[in-house]
């Protein structure tokens, strides 16, 4: 996501709040519809570049380690100060 490319994953939890708009969602375990999910996405640039876009804004404004220090200080000193 960090690099801007679309992503096609299996449909888990953590992929879905991971990625959310940066990705396709794909059945569990079916390679068939991972693959077709490759293809729509190859084939339709606009899809892709959105995704990418997207993918780097979520990386940049929610998920980097900037912008996740402060939860986990405050996830460690919650943990130690219950000890």
């Amino acid at each position: 996501m960090a690099l801007g490319k679309p992503i096609v994953s299996f449909n888990l939890k953590e992929a879905r709040y991971s990625a959310k708009e940066a990705a396709i969602y794909v059945e569990n375990n079916n390679y068939k519809a991972f693959a077709e999910g490759i293809l729509k996405v190859v084939h339709d640039v606009e899809l892709a570049f959105g995704m990418g876009e997207f993918g780097v804004k979520r990386i940049a404004n929610e998920l980097s380690w900037e912008k996740q220090i402060a939860n986990l200080i405050m996830c460690y000193q919650f943990v130690l100060s219950n000890n």
